[in-house]
């Protein structure tokens, strides 16, 4: 099992990947274009986009009331060609690895971006074992202040005296009768 560094801010790496964004988003526009620009299909368009684009690794995210986990096939890449930045909102991997073979020199990339909510950069973790990569993001935990408050309710206070008032009771008669 092997170690990968997760970033912790934007790297030189992630400007690529802000230019593979773009390629994504002007993508996904052409497909909407091309389909007649009918709403409604905004997820198929990206999704069709990254395929055409990037080779997009198989890859599945769980969710429990504490961490995001993430399994992603990075098959094919060594370990120090996988990126991982994580930020409070994003989860973004990428690898790129150039091979050699007979005298054709080939480029193979992935991409993969998931969005989380609320997560703390600095204590995500991710592990290559085999040909998958795992990572965990642990969920920001929001702290809670209870402080006790203190209620004066006069106005409840004149309103059961003017009832007690309209029936004839007094806080004295009230006092005799207990």
């Amino acid at each position: 099992m092997a170690e990968v560094v997760v970033h912790k801010e934007r790297t030189p790496f992630f400007e690529e990947v802000g230019k593979a964004l773009e390629a994504i988003r002007d993508k996904a526009f052409e497909l909407f274009d091309r389909r007649g620009r009918d709403p409604g299909f905004e997820l198929e368009d990206w999704l069709a986009a990254e395929r055409e684009l990037f080779n997009v690794p198989k890859a599945e995210m769980t969710e429990d009331e504490h961490v995001f986990t993430m399994a992603v096939d990075v098959a094919g890449f060594e370990d120090a060609d996988v990126h991982v930045t994580a930020e409070p909102d994003q989860i973004v991997i990428a690898a790129e690895m150039e091979k050699t073979a007979d005298g054709f020199r080939e480029t193979q990339s992935m991409f993969r971006r998931f969005v989380v909510t609320a997560i703390d950069p600095a204590k995500v973790t991710a592990r290559v074992e085999g040909k998958m990569l795992t990572i965990v993001a642990p969920k920001v935990v929001a702290v809670v202040n209870k402080v006790p408050v203190a209620i004066d309710r006069p106005m409840a206070r004149a309103v059961e005296e003017s009832a007690e008032k309209k029936n004839g009771e007094t806080p004295a008669a009230r006092a005799v009768a207990a």
